[in-house]
């Protein structure tokens, strides 16, 4: 089951960006299925461990295109994407202090934020990293 599936509205038409993107798709839904099964709690740590490593390599690789863009917004993006990272990191060690109390506030969290940063922010950047030719 999905929490939420991929379509054209999150494109940001750079195949690179939507492929990183989709796996994150996967792996917020692979949690949501978990949960959807009554075994959220035993891999929540294990998916937010996995979600963090991932979005690292996304985020620095994004941050690298839109460095070489000159994309003025870079700090506000950089932040946005800390933000997230610190969030993660958050998250899990509450896990760790309460394992029962956090599905689905992260669930919504990372549905929220993940959709919000793609419709949002990174919409803002692709005519930036158009122009330069580096989609």
């Amino acid at each position: 089951m999905e929490l939420f599936k991929w379509s054209n509205r999150y494109s940001v038409c750079i195949d690179s960006i939507d492929e990183e993107h989709k796996g994150l798709f996967k792996l917020i839904n692979s949690l949501y299925s978990s949960l959807t099964e009554g075994q959220a709690q035993d891999i929540l740590s294990e998916v937010l461990d996995k979600l963090f490593e991932y979005t690292q390599k996304h985020f620095r690789r994004e941050e690298s295109l839109l460095r070489a863009a000159n994309y003025p917004y870079l700090a506000n993006h950089i932040a946005l994407h800390e933000y997230f990272e610190q969030s993660i990191v958050k998250y899990n060690q509450q896990l760790q202090d309460d394992p029962s109390s956090l599905t689905i506030e992260i669930l919504s969290f990372l549905r929220d934020w993940l959709i919000q940063h793609i419709q949002g922010v990174d919409m803002d950047y692709v005519p930036y990293l158009k122009d330069k030719n580096l989609s």
